[in-house]
């Protein structure tokens, strides 16, 4: 004959306690935190590195195409030096006269977009001719101009400051040198007008 068990009442199992609950979600919070947070940190650091490289590349370029700019500026104005003392030496421009236009303009506007008009003046500051102005045609004066005085006042080349061109109505500045005749005095002043937004691009 069997001996029936003794059943315990449900109230006498006692639930689990807030303390082992708590803990135990604790530790399964910090396992998954251990795995986590490492993981992020190494994504949220790549992230970085890529930004960085980006910026860095992006820097290079654009330092590059500084340089190159620069470097073309420079070499046009190089070239635009190379034409005034070819044309300031040129007999016919010592002899400060209008028949002197025809042969120093000579295949001048094709040498670069950037040369938009030559003007070729005496030291008195009167115009004798320019690229864009026909001999006898009415041109802006120039005496007047501040470039034309620290160009006749130079010795060498001087580049002015950018202004609005009166006749082109283009933004340039002017390179000049002083015309000497063959006693070395100064007669005369060339001056080639450049178009910066050529200039600059």
């Amino acid at each position: 004959m069997k001996t029936p068990s003794a059943e315990v009442p449900a109230e006498a199992i006692p639930p689990p306690t807030p303390i082992a609950t708590g803990f135990f979600f604790r530790m399964v919070a910090f396992a998954v935190g251990a795995v986590l947070v490492p993981a992020l940190g190494l994504q949220m650091h790549g992230l970085y590195q890529s930004f960085k490289e980006a910026e860095e590349r992006a820097s290079e370029r654009v330092s590059l195409q500084a340089k190159a700019g620069a470097a073309r500026t420079a070499e046009l104005l190089r070239q635009g030096e190379l034409l005034l003392t070819v044309l300031a030496n040129r007999p016919e421009a010592k002899a400060m006269t209008a028949n002197a236009c025809p042969v120093l303009f000579q295949g001048v506007k094709d040498l670069s977009p950037v040369i938009i008009n030559v003007i070729f003046s005496d030291a008195k500051g009167r115009r004798i001719c320019s690229l864009m102005v026909a001999p006898g045609q009415t041109a802006p004066r120039v005496e007047d101009s501040d470039w034309f005085s620290k160009a006749l006042e130079a010795d060498s080349f001087v580049l002015s400051e950018p202004r609005k061109g009166q006749t082109s109505g283009r933004d340039i500045s002017l390179l000049t040198l002083p015309i000497r005749n063959d006693q070395n005095l100064k007669v005369g002043v060339l001056a080639l007008s450049l178009d910066l937004l050529e200039l600059s691009n």
